[in-house]
């Protein structure tokens, strides 16, 4: 029977480091060996090849999704729920929800308001002013 080693030789950095540093990999024949960079080598080695190589894969994996979408017409579809695919079916469920909820919705919208008062009058501030703005935009444009 064969002893289990506990440290290996990393051959990229040369520092000896304990078996768990190492990635465990499968051969053809279903046996396992533990990899010759460590983790963190295989990780640089991987990280700077990416980027390298970032368009190109960029596009590959774009041309990929064209091929899968091209030979799966409407999958998108068939994962939706049905109340994604028809609008006025969520807004019912929504409205639905809101009226089952309204007191837990109202007590959560309070909460909030009493911890971040200061946060959402600025935003409602800032959301009147550029209300103002686009109405002066669209004034100058007739």
């Amino acid at each position: 029977m064969t002893e289990q080693a506990t440290e290996k030789l990393c051959r990229k950095c040369e520092r000896l480091l304990p078996i768990e540093q190492f990635r465990r990999e499968r051969r053809k024949d279903g046996t396992y060996y533990y990899s010759s960079p460590c983790k963190d080598c295989y990780a640089f080695q991987q990280a700077s090849w990416y980027a390298r190589n970032k368009a190109k894969q960029r596009e590959k994996r774009r041309e990929m999704a064209r091929q899968w979408r091209a030979t799966h017409p409407g999958y998108h579809k068939l994962r939706k729920k049905p109340s994604q695919v028809d609008p006025e079916k969520r807004r019912a469920a929504q409205r639905r929800y809101r009226d089952k909820h309204r007191d837990e919705i109202n007590a959560k919208s309070r909460a909030y308001y009493a911890a971040n008062r200061e946060t959402v009058l600025q935003q409602k501030r800032a959301s009147k002013i550029r209300r103002a703005y686009k109405r002066q935009m669209k004034g100058k444009q007739s």
